[in-house]
């Protein structure tokens, strides 16, 4: 045992069709899109998932060692509980072949699991920091940003306070202010890093339809950032209600879609609120 493949499962990733994940009795999905240059989650229900999460999981996955070999009997599967193992990770490579890894209990010190995989049905040991790399759970997994656009196409930005409203445009490569007073040019990271935190606004969790409107207080914003293009077309609006109870997490909404999310606090400080954040 001692001379044999440390290596976790041996793959190319570019033959993985899907990813099935299960934890305890809930299981996640993940299927290439047709076009093969992304993922999308199928169970527990349709929904995009996050590119870069599913690579990196993936990449984990393929990197992950095994720390040792373990010498068992058959009938000694309940000891390591792998006999109902609590988790186990799938990859489909089409054309009926299968690679899984099954994980059952923790030793003593909770630093290292037991696990087996299919090819060999060998048990073995994994440190706990790879499992918590390969067995992500469904939240992980979904892409979470909220607003999709193209930050080259933006030329216009409203800021909208209860009591004021900042206004930004874009002109070459300069922005100006132009309310609640006109300063011709602004420090130049300014629309930038508003673009920047909008294209990576992640949510947390979704919590509830439309008719929690007011429960949230998305009807009367603390915070609403609409994005203009050239033409003045409107690209995306983000509005912001109240934190949420005991949570120091928001309560947002993305203008033309039911779903209200909560997001982190730090948002909010991120998004300029006084005359002297555009000052030079």
């Amino acid at each position: 045992l001692d001379l044999m493949n440390k290596s976790l499962l041996e793959f190319k990733e570019e033959d993985v069709a899907t990813v099935r994940i299960r934890h305890m009795e809930e299981t996640t999905l993940v299927a290439r899109t047709p076009d093969k240059k992304g993922w999308r989650i199928e169970k527990p229900g349709p929904s995009p998932a996050d590119k870069a999460a599913v690579d990196s999981l993936l990449f984990d996955l393929k990197s992950a060692r095994i720390k040792e070999f373990v010498k068992f009997a058959q009938d000694d599967l309940n000891i390591f509980g792998l006999d109902n193992p609590r988790k186990e990770i799938t990859l489909d490579f089409g054309k009926d072949k299968t690679a899984s890894i099954k994980l059952g209990n923790s030793t003593s010190d909770k630093k290292q699991y037991f696990a087996s995989r299919s090819d060999d049905g060998l048990i073995f040991v994994v440190d706990a920091d790879s499992v918590d790399k390969i067995f992500r759970s469904h939240n992980e997994l979904l892409h979470k940003k909220l607003l999709s656009f193209k930050t080259q196409d933006v030329q216009r930005i409203l800021l909208q306070y209860p009591d004021k409203k900042f206004e930004l445009k874009l002109t070459g490569d300069k922005w100006s202010l132009l309310q609640p007073e006109k300063i011709d040019e602004i420090k130049p990271f300014i629309g930038k890093d508003i673009l920047w935190t909008l294209t990576n606004l992640e949510y947390e969790t979704v919590v509830a339809s439309a008719p929690e409107l007011s429960l949230s207080g998305l009807d009367q914003p603390q915070l609403s950032v609409s994005i203009y293009d050239a033409q003045n077309k409107n690209l995306a609006v983000i509005i912001i209600g109240k934190k949420a109870d005991g949570n120091p997490q928001y309560y947002a909404q993305v203008k033309g879609k039911p779903e209200i999310y909560l997001i982190k606090e730090r948002f909010l400080s991120e998004i300029p609120r006084n005359m002297e954040k555009f000052k030079g």
